[in-house]
C-alpha cells in the first residue's frame, strides 16, 4: 500500500494517504518536518534570521531566549493552522 518498488516503507506516502486523514492536525506538523531539503533557501533565511536576532545592541540575550525567539519566529506560520 505504501511500499516503494523494494517493498519498503514510505513514509511520505503513508502520511499523504493515510495519515492525513487519520489523523489532520498531525499531518500539519509532519508535513512541515518532512518536506525539509537536504539544502535550500529556507536554511539560509534561518541564518539570516538568527543574526537579525544577535545584533550588536542584543548580544547579550541568553542562549535560551535567543532559542525561544528564532522557535518561535520560525513556526510562526503554523499558529493559524492549528487554531480551529
Amino acid at each position: 500500500m505504501c511500499g516503494d518498488e523494494d517493498g519498503e516503507f514510505d513514509v511520505l506516502k503513508w502520511w499523504g494517504l493515510v495519515g492525513i486523514k487519520t489523523f489532520p492536525i498531525m499531518a500539519l506538523v509532519i508535513n512541515s518536518i518532512l518536506c525539509i531539503t537536504a539544502a535550500s533557501a529556507m536554511s539560509e533565511n534561518n541564518f539570516s534570521d538568527a543574526g537579525n536576532t544577535l545584533t550588536k545592541k542584543r548580544n547579550s540575550r541568553k542562549p535560551a531566549h535567543v532559542n525561544d525567539l528564532l522557535f518561535y519566529q520560525l513556526n510562526n506560520d503554523l499558529r493559524g493552522l492549528l487554531t480551529c
